[in-house]
Order: structure tokens, then C-alpha cells, then sequence
């Protein structure tokens, strides 16, 4: 949502931009500008050079054999039926390719957001343009780490990983310590430029190698356009009347704790006991229970009349 406000944002401003996505997770119709990844990326090199087909191709097919066998193998070693796994943790490298579809990249600029299971990066980054400048916002930590989207706490990503927490049988040379190294090469010289939309996120991404070389870090907050949130009809609708306050809390997965629903769940129940001492014309709403369906993304009013949470 972040990364399509941006891109809508400059289109107001008369920029011509264009926006790649994996999947189309929205209910609205998209227009034109929004493109499958397919439109910018492919599994085959954009060119070779005709006298050398048949020697390229009896490589690339070994080259493919090998690294699919050595993603593969850091899978099954770390990933796979992985309990010691708190938050997601993704490979840089995929068993297909993503190269960019043509030699001569069509745009003058490349804002990233989250690439995760999307992108190979050996192969697409390697297809880019040298000095083509590259933005990178961060959603999470995954871009300057070796794997996990979240440290949680861990340090190790600021010399260069290994012996990872989350993975299974971790060690000095696991998969963490390679999609380091990895990420750590391909980025090396690129015209990187890091945004975070938070102060916290800026300082641990400079602590990274990964990110050594990055020309510029700038925070930038998220932005949202709070006129849509507010329609003057709406409010003519409720003009006059007492309203009891609507709480949002919005996560893409309540059951992870580093979210927070249960603080959410606490602070509520905490100004539902304010709000009956100190309003006695006011029926006690209740509590939002500790048995709250988490897994159900729905919403909590109890009696239907007390704050509730929406997700």
C-alpha cells in the first residue's frame, strides 16, 4: 500500500512512473501504470549474441542444475519444518531467475520495496544497468540482513551473519552467512541510495555491510492522504450525535507478538475501565477477552456498543 501511494503520488505530480507487482492483492481495478512483474522480468537473459547460443546454452543449463541444487540444499538444511522460525526468512537466491526482460532498462530510476520470493537477486541485479540509481525503501530489515525480515534483537547481521537463531542447525557457514556474502557482492558499487520510514530502521540499517557502500540514508515517513479518510459526507451523516470511539489496529498476522495485538487488547481494556469511572452516565462496555480470535482478522465489540478492534 505504501509503495502504490508513492507511485499514485507522482503520477499527480506529472512524474512518469510505472509499478511491478508479483500479485495483485487489491480489490480496485488497476490502470495502466501497474504492470505484472512478468512485464519487466524473465527467466532467460535479455540478449546473446547469436554465434554463441549453443555454447551458452549448454552452460546456463549446468549453471541452472548447480544453483538450483545449492538453493535447494539450504532449504532443506535450514528452512524446511523450521520451529525455531519467529518471523519470515527469505532467500535471495531462487530456483528461477529474474532478469531483466531487455538490455536497455526503460526507466531512469528503480524505487524497491519489498522484494521477497519475488526477485533473484544474482540474476537481477546482475541484468541492471551499472550506474542505474536505485532507491530502496524498507519495510522491514530483510534488504541488509542475511534472511530474516526481523532480527529480534540479534547483532550478528552487523559482521556479516552466521550461527542464525532462526534457522535450523545453525552455524558458522549456514544459510545466513551466504545470503549475506551474497547480498553483500551484488550491491557492492550500485548507485544505492536507503530510505526507512523510521529512525530506528535508518540507524540499524547503517550498521550493516550490506549497505556499506549505499551513497545516501534519508528517512521519509510514511505518507497518507488523510482527506480520503474523512469524506465530507461522512461526517454531515453523524453531525450531532455522541459517538463511541472506534479503534483500528491492522497487522499482517495478529499471532506474531512483535505486532502487538495483545498491548492493543490491554490499552483497550485499560480505557474501558477509565471511561467507566469517570463517566457515570455511561453503561460499562466490558473487556476485550484474551481469547480474542486472532487468526479470524475480525473485529471485537463487546455487547456491540464498547471500543472494538478492527484488522
Amino acid at each position: 500500500m505504501a509503495a502504490a501511494s508513492i507511485h499514485q503520488g507522482l503520477l499527480q505530480a506529472g512524474v512518469s512512473s510505472r509499478f511491478y507487482y508479483q500479485d495483485n492483492q487489491s480489490s480496485r481495478t488497476l490502470d495502466a501504470s501497474f504492470m505484472p512483474l512478468q512485464r519487466l522480468v524473465t527467466e532467460q537473459p535479455a540478449s546473446e549474441a547469436p554465434w554463441y547460443l549453443p555454447w551458452e546454452a549448454h552452460t546456463r543449463k549446468r549453471h541452472h542444475r548447480q544453483r538450483v541444487r545449492e538453493v535447494c540444499r539450504y532449504y532443506e538444511l535450514h528452512l524446511r519444518d523450521n520451529d525455531r522460525q519467529t518471523e519470515v526468512f527469505s532467500q535471495p537466491e531462487l530456483v528461477h531467475e529474474t532478469h531483466v526482460a531487455r538490455p536497455d532498462f526503460p526507466h531512469q530510476l528503480l524505487h524497491l520495496h519489498w522484494t521477497a520470493f519475488a526477485l533473484d537477486w544474482p540474476s537481477f541485479f546482475r541484468s541492471l544497468p551499472r550506474r542505474l540509481p536505485i532507491v530502496w525503501t524498507l519495510h522491514d530489515q530483510n534488504p541488509y540482513t542475511g534472511g530474516c525480515h526481523f532480527t529480534t534483537g540479534c547483532e550478528r547481521f552487523r559482521t556479516g551473519c552466521g550461527q542464525c537463531p532462526q534457522l535450523l542447525a545453525p552455524g558458522p557457514h549456514d544459510l545466513s552467512r551466504h545470503a549475506f556474502a551474497v547480498k553483500q557482492a551484488l550491491l557492492t558499487g550500485r548507485e544505492l541510495h536507503v530510505v526507512a520510514p523510521s529512525r530506528w530502521m535508518l540507524t540499524e540499517a547503517q550498521k550493516s555491510p550490506i549497505f556499506r557502500g549505499a551513497k545516501s540514508f534519508t528517512q521519509i515517513p510514511y505518507g497518507l492522504d488523510v482527506a480520503a479518510l474523512e469524506p465530507e459526507a461522512g461526517r454531515e451523516a453523524f453531525r450531532g450525535q455522541r459517538l463511541l470511539p472506534t479503534i483500528l489496529f491492522g497487522a499482517e498476522d495478529l499471532k506474531n507478538a512483535r505486532k502487538g495485538v495483545q498491548y492493543a487488547i490491554e490499552g483497550i481494556n485499560h480505557l474501558v475501565r477509565l471511561v467507566s469511572q469517570t463517566d457515570s452516565g455511561q453503561t460499562p462496555a466490558g473487556e476485550v477477552g484474551s481469547g480474542h480470535d486472532l487468526s479470524s482478522g475480525g473485529s471485537s465489540s463487546p455487547g456491540g456498543s464498547g471500543p472494538g478492534i478492527r484488522s
